[in-house]
């Protein structure tokens, strides 16, 4: 007789633990589906952000690839290469210098150079972020490096090292003309990225 009031006792408390967790109501529980995405996906603090510097001796020589590649070796736990890259590095770059100088340092990388969206999406997926080439403009003969730091159907979010007090948030479809026009180059170090913020933590980051 025991034995037969087993089964509808668990079945009954299980529908009660159900409910409580569909619910949302069980203290302590939080669902993965009332979770919300870090946003930006690659949620880099402020005090991780490489600004632009100038070449030394030079009025208009920018380092962009480089304050790009330093924000994300820092982003990913490597803070001591992010540091030896800072002093031993300036100037502009191109696909072949940089790819050269990464490979010299050691550092591990993947890249891109056909205006593949999918490695921008995995960039984003794996939370390592991404290096790329884009023009303000399609008529701009200027080129500049930045951190493609989220990514949507509708949106990208950019870190851009010429001002990295905030991100800024441009149409994908347009942002993704411009790179792919702009020789479509990106690339990323391949090291571990900085876990998740908990939900109660994310406005720390802007």
């Amino acid at each position: 007789m025991k034995k037969e009031l087993l089964v509808p006792v668990a079945f009954v408390a299980f529908a009660i633990i159900a409910t409580a967790l569909l619910s949302g109501d069980t203290p302590g529980v939080i669902l993965a589906s009332k979770v919300q995405s870090e946003v930006p996906t690659v949620n880099i603090p402020r005090k991780l952000r490489q600004d632009n510097w100038l070449r030394p001796g030079t009025q208009d020589d920018g380092s962009c690839c480089h304050a790009s590649l330093i924000s994300l070796l820092r982003w990913q736990g490597q803070d001591k290469l992010a540091d030896q890259w800072r002093r031993s590095h300036s100037g502009g770059e191109v696909t072949v210098t940089m790819a050269n100088a990464m490979d010299r340092a050691g550092i591990p990388y993947a890249w891109c150079q056909n205006g593949d969206e999918r490695f921008l999406e995995w960039a984003i997926r794996t939370r390592r972020g991404a290096c790329i080439q884009y023009r303000d403009s399609p008529d701009s003969k200027c080129y500049h490096m930045v951190n493609v730091v989220h990514l949507t159907d509708k949106w990208v979010g950019i870190l851009d090292n010429n001002d990295v007090r905030k991100y800024k948030w441009m149409d994908r479809a347009g942002f993704v003309r411009n790179w792919q026009t702009s020789m479509g180059w990106a690339f990323t170090p391949v090291f571990s990225p900085a876990a998740p913020l908990p939900p109660t933590s994310r406005r720390d980051r802007t």
